[in-house]
C-alpha cells in the first residue's frame, strides 16, 4: 500500500534466496541518484542491509534484494546471500522471485484500467460477470457454536472483492468453512480461473458481503472478471496493459526455461532450526505455465520489475510517459476505503496486500 504522505518515497523488498553488494551498470528499474542529492542519508540506508544481514548469518532467511527509490530515483539497491543454497549461487539485482501476495496489488490495477475506460463499475455485482455468483449462502454460527448456512444479505460486488469484505476465504484461515474450501480443491494448480471461478461460487462466505474483512481468495475471482470483461486470459492482459507498456520484462505467470539460472530457490522454517528447500527452481512448477493465472499470488517477477509498477502507482498512474491509470483511480487504490464500522484495515484501503 502507498501511503499518501510518502508519494515520493517507494521501499521494496523481497527475500527467498539472498546477496552481494550490487553493481552500476545493470537494468535497475529506475535511474540512480546519490542519497543525499534527493535528501535521504547514505548512513541510515547502510542500515538496511547490515540488519538484514543477521538474519542471513543466523540461517533464518537464504537472503534478500532491497531498493529504496525518493521522487523517482534509486537511492538504495541491495543484494545479498544466496538465491540458491544448494548451488551456492549469489542473490543478484535481477534475481526472479514468487510474487506470491504482492501479486494482488497487480490484479487491482487491472480492475481499474477496466474501470477507467469504463468497461466496469466497482458498485456491479459480481454475478454480472459471473451469474454463479448470485446465489450465495453465509456460513453463521449460533451461541452455542453449532453452524447453519443462510442467504446472503446482500450482493457480493466489485468493491467488495477488491477490498476483501466479500465473505470469501482462503479456508485456512477460517476453520468453520475450511473444509469446504478443502473438498472443492479451490485452489487446485489443475484448472482454469473460469473452473476455479465456479467452485469459488459453492462455496459458504464467512460472513454477509461488505460486514467484515477476510484475507481471502478474492483477487483471484477478480482476475477471472477481468478475463470476462476483457476477452483475455488475465495473464495476457496484464502483459498487454502493465507488463509490457511499463517494460516490466521478467514479470508474469512463469519464469520461461531460458531464465531458470535467475529465479531464486525457495525455503521455509525447519523444525529445530534453520532452512529447508521448498521448491528446486530448476524443477519448479513455475517452470511451465500455469492453468490458471493466479490474481491472489501467482506472479513472478524482479525487484526492479515491481519498482517500475510501484513508481507509477507513486507517479499518480504514469511512468515515463507512460500512462497505465487515471490520478483518479490511483487516489482510490491508494486511499481507505473501509466503512468506519469495520474498523482499520491493517493492510490498506482499497488495493490490497
Amino acid at each position: 500500500m502507498i501511503s499518501p504522505n510518502v508519494r515520493g518515497l517507494f521501499v521494496f523488498l523481497l527475500c527467498a534466496a539472498v546477496a552481494l553488494p550490487v553493481l552500476a551498470d545493470e537494468n535497475l528499474g529506475l535511474p540512480r541518484a546519490e542519497p543525499e542529492s534527493a535528501g535521504m542519508s547514505q548512513a541510515e540506508l547502510d542500515n538496511i542491509p547490515r540488519t538484514l544481514n543477521t538474519f542471513v548469518k543466523n540461517s533464518q532467511l537464504p537472503g534478500f534484494v532491497t531498493a529504496v527509490s525518493k521522487d523517482g530515483k534509486l537511492v538504495h539497491y541491495n543484494a545479498m546471500g544466496k538465491r540458491d543454497v544448494e548451488r551456492d549461487l549469489p542473490m543478484e539485482n535481477d534475481t526472479i522471485f514468487r510474487m506470491y501476495s504482492m501479486t494482488k496489488p497487480v490484479t487491482g490495477a487491472a480492475v481499474m484500467i477496466l474501470v477507467d475506460a469504463g468497461k466496469i463499475s466497482v458498485d456491479d455485482p459480481v454475478s454480472k460477470y459471473i451469474p454463479e455468483f448470485a446465489d450465495l449462502k453465509v456460513m453463521e454460527m449460533s451461541g452455542d457454536g453449532s453452524t447453519s448456512l443462510v442467504p446472503a444479505k446482500s450482493t457480493m460486488t466489485i468493491k467488495h472483492l477488491l477490498m476483501h469484505t466479500s465473505g470469501l476465504s482462503y479456508g485456512i484461515f477460517d476453520p468453520s468453512v475450511a473444509e469446504y474450501y478443502e473438498a472443492a480443491d479451490v485452489m487446485s494448480t489443475e484448472i482454469t480461473l473460469e473452473e476455479f471461478a465456479k467452485r469459488a461460487s459453492t462455496l459458504p462466505l464467512v460472513a454477509h458481503p461488505g460486514e467484515k474483512w477476510t484475507y481471502s481468495i478474492s483477487m483471484d475471482v477478480l482476475g477471472r472478471v477481468v478475463e470476462v470483461v476483457s476477452g483475455q486470459r488475465f495473464g495476457d492482459f496484464l502483459q498487454a496493459r502493465i507488463f509490457g507498456p511499463l517494460d516490466m520484462v521478467d514479470s508474469g505467470f512463469h519464469v520461461d526455461p531460458a531464465k531458470m539460472d535467475r529465479f531464486a530457490a525457495n525455503y521455509g522454517p525447519k523444525r529445530g532450526g534453520g532452512m529447508e528447500l521448498l521448491d528446486d527452481p530448476q524443477t519448479s512448477a513455475y517452470l511451465a505455465r500455469p492453468a490458471a493465472d493466479s490474481g491472489g499470488g501467482g506472479m513472478v517477477g524482479t525487484v526492479s520489475d515491481y519498482l517500475r509498477f510501484g513508481q507509477m502507482l507513486v507517479n499518480g498512474g504514469e511512468l515515463d510517459g507512460v500512462r497505465i491509470l487515471s490520478e483518479k483511480a490511483v487516489e482510490e487504490m491508494t486511499s481507505n476505503q473501509l466503512p468506519e464500522k469495520l474498523g482499520k484495515n491493517p493492510l490498506g484501503g482499497m488495493l490490497p496486500i
